[in-house]
């Protein structure tokens, strides 16, 4: 039951299990190390480390805690719930430890941004004579794509040859995945076509690889490979093969794939239905891609920022800030790429009020430290005529990107381009939006 439990993997699923164990321990039926495990693991796929810290305590006190199969339990809890230093403690004090506890807290590191860490700790397996398996190299692959290290990555590539790995579907498609991520696009092709089985996550790779690459067409060409041999796309498929439309600004072939995500049924899928709305936006179909918003049952901050950056980038300025204040009345709180979808639109008023406006919005979600948000105010404000408060604005920053220097230097010219728009852009501005602007400031 407890496995049938773990299995399910929801939030109602680890209170109905552990409302069972609760059961059994009534029954006075005394628990078995692998109780222990299925619990820890729905709480690490769940997240919730309260409950884990509770079957940990409970693991302690029914004598399992020097148990390896445990204790690997509560690492990979421990590691899931985000706490990395809690589940390397646990690790440290493992009496015992083999490849499975290596790779739980080399995964812990490696999937929570520390790939450096992760690395030294697979050298650290091999120094303690313990022989990494194919798990642990598809573990490890993605940290040298995350600190875009082709040297090690190759290495790691060594070594799968040398241990016969190669056929594993899932070790190549993870070094197809580390040449791409590591810019070695040639080679990431070589080892995919010489693969002699590919799962969906393997072309899934590949679309993605060429998609990040900036090689569009070429991701649409095996998209279309991969349906020619009948293999049925994924949530994940669909999303990379939207984003080369949206990058080619190809609508046809857009449309047809939003005729796929109907055909298979994954338009519930809100981040699907999030990379249509944003490639109709780039392809010119901003009402289609409105008319999708609206039809969703589910909106998530990312679909209102793809629907008020569609917009904005369409010149549909007054309706981009609209959404923006629509959003903030439904309580959903902005974050650093809503205002960078926000700021253009305002630059395209000219209006300074509302431009010091969104400074205010900025200053009060604490986004003032952000490079992207301040180089938007920054154009902004120049673009408003206010070069002074941008020159201000810029000397402040402690952190500056090219783009941040192009909108400096751009300024002064941006005052003269804009100067006769701004005279009749505060009456345009509030003759639009009538009654809802005392409640946006």
């Amino acid at each position: 039951m407890l496995k049938g439990y773990a299995k399910n993997n929801s939030s109602s699923s680890l209170v109905d299990a552990v409302s069972f164990f609760c059961q059994m321990r009534n029954d006075s039926v005394q628990p078995v190390v692998y109780n222990f495990t299925y619990l820890l693991k729905l709480c690490g796929d769940n997240s919730d480390l309260r409950w884990g810290k509770l079957i940990h305590a409970q693991l302690i006190l029914n004598g399992f805690s020097s148990n390896l199969f445990a204790m690997t339990g509560v690492v990979n809890m421990y590691a899931k719930c985000r706490q990395i230093h809690e589940a390397y403690k646990m690790f440290d004090r493992m009496p015992v430890r083999d490849v499975v506890s290596w790779n739980t807290i080399i995964a812990a590191y490696a999937q929570n941004g520390l790939s450096s860490v992760a690395l030294e700790l697979l050298l650290r397996m091999q120094e303690e004579g313990k022989r990494p398996d194919s798990i642990t190299v598809v573990t490890i692959l993605p940290a040298c794509a995350d600190i875009v290290s082709l040297r090690i990555g190759k290495s790691i590539h060594a070594y799968v040859l040398r241990a016969g790995f190669e056929s594993l579907v899932n070790v190549s498609t993870a070094l197809v995945d580390m040449y791409f991520k590591c810019e070695a696009v040639g080679i990431a092709r070589l080892i995919f076509d010489r693969m002699s089985n590919r799962n969906v996550v393997s072309w899934n790779s590949v679309i993605d690889g060429y998609v990040q690459s900036g090689d569009v067409e070429e991701a649409m060409s095996v998209f279309q490979m991969m349906l020619d041999q009948g293999v049925e796309p994924t949530n994940v498929t669909v999303m990379g093969a939207l984003h080369a439309c949206a990058d080619l600004g190809d609508l046809e072939r857009g449309m047809f794939i939003h005729k796929l995500v109907d055909e298979f049924k994954i338009n519930s899928d809100v981040s699907v239905m999030n990379s249509l709305i944003s490639m109709y936006s780039k392809c010119k179909k901003v009402d289609t891609a409105a008319a999708i918003f609206e039809r969703m049952k589910v909106k998530t901050l990312v679909s209102w920022n793809a629907m008020i950056l569609g917009l904005s980038q369409n010149g549909r300025v007054y309706e981009a800030l609209n959404y923006f204040v629509e959003m903030q009345w439904q309580n959903i709180k902005p974050d650093s790429f809503s205002l960078v979808s926000v700021v253009p639109a305002l630059a395209e008023l000219s209006v300074v009020r509302q431009a010091k406006w969104i400074h205010g919005l900025v200053i009060r979600n604490y986004f003032d430290d952000n490079v992207y948000v301040m180089t938007a105010l920054v154009d902004m404000y120049a673009k408003c005529g206010a070069v002074h408060t941008a020159r201000k604005l810029f000397e402040m920053m402690n952190e500056r990107h090219v783009t941040t220097w192009n909108a400096m230097i751009d300024g002064p010219r941006s005052l003269h381009k804009n100067y006769s728009r701004m005279l009749g852009c505060e009456e345009m501005w509030t003759s639009q939006r009538g009654n809802t602007k005392e409640e946006a400031s």
